[in-house]
């Protein structure tokens, strides 16, 4: 690879020597309930689904799971037809709806701050300390730092009290790669509960696990820790944003601005 810019040259110089002095997969502590919760445990609340429950219908299932959160993949272990309804399930989404849920003109609501599932709390395995920076690299940092875009526009504080807020999205910037659960947008917000706002050009980044590529087992295919394999979304949303958080007193220079993760309510997949 061969580049005229070096500030791209060494974004990859660095990047390449701290993934050579980081041990593999071990960024952050994210939590594991399969390790981490004593296998005797009994949750006071039980399983997300009665696996008593008879099977809901696939047009009703259909209707009312939207990603793999909404699924107890506990009880997907155990449980032969509720598998085999997943992917029935996995297969009418692939079959009736584009990866990308959005596109220009397209205005979403979302919930500020919210995931829509609860998971324990991310730390970094190896804390930010910025009083390691060495003063040269501090001073440059604190020069080339930009004021937030939402601060300078006076919709940052309405952002963060908001409970819910509005999007349009302006375009699309990447349809994501075919093994990834991403799609990213520049985006403007529009208002803050029901108070029309003026924003900036921003970054949107949509996690959507039911794109994950999976392959369907045949009826006798299915084994017990097979389910795995598959990702949730709000895991990954969170792992991002622990990543974003780490670094916060950079943000605006050598990292972006980041404005949290929040759960978007009503972008609907579009049809093919």
């Amino acid at each position: 690879m061969s580049t005229s810019r070096p500030l791209l040259a060494l974004r990859v110089l660095s990047t390449a020597y701290l993934h050579y002095a980081l041990p593999p997969r071990d960024f952050f502590d994210v939590p594991d309930p399969d390790i981490e919760v004593d296998e005797d445990l009994i949750l006071p609340q039980g399983p997300p689904h009665d696996p008593h429950r008879s099977l809901l219908a696939d047009e009703e299932l259909f209707a009312t799971h939207h990603r793999h959160s909404d699924f107890d993949l506990a009880t997907l272990f155990r449980d032969h037809p509720r598998a085999l309804q997943f992917f029935r399930w996995r297969n009418h989404v692939h079959t009736k709806y584009s990866k990308l849920i959005a596109f220009p003109g397209a205005i979403l609501t979302a919930v500020t701050n919210e995931v829509g599932r609860f998971l324990p709390p991310m730390k970094p395995i190896y804390p930010f300390d910025s009083s390691e920076i060495p003063e040269d690299t501090r001073t440059h940092l604190e020069h080339i730092q930009r004021e937030s875009p939402l601060v300078a526009a006076g919709v940052a504080e309405a952002f963060e009290r908001s409970k819910t807020f509005t999007l349009k999205i302006q375009d699309v910037i990447a349809e994501g790669s075919e093994h990834g659960i991403c799609t990213v947008y520049r985006c403007q917000i529009l208002s803050t509960d029901n108070n029309v706002v003026s924003s900036p050009s921003l970054c949107l980044k949509l996690f959507d696990d039911r794109f994950q590529p999976l392959r369907s087992p045949d009826e006798d295919g299915l084994e017990p820790r097979w389910f795995d394999r598959v990702v949730v979304a709000e895991l990954h949303a969170l792992n991002e944003a622990v990543a974003y958080d780490k670094p916060r007193s950079v943000q605006g220079s050598v990292v972006p601005w980041f404005y949290g993760t929040h759960q978007v309510m009503s972008a609907a997949p579009t049809p093919r």
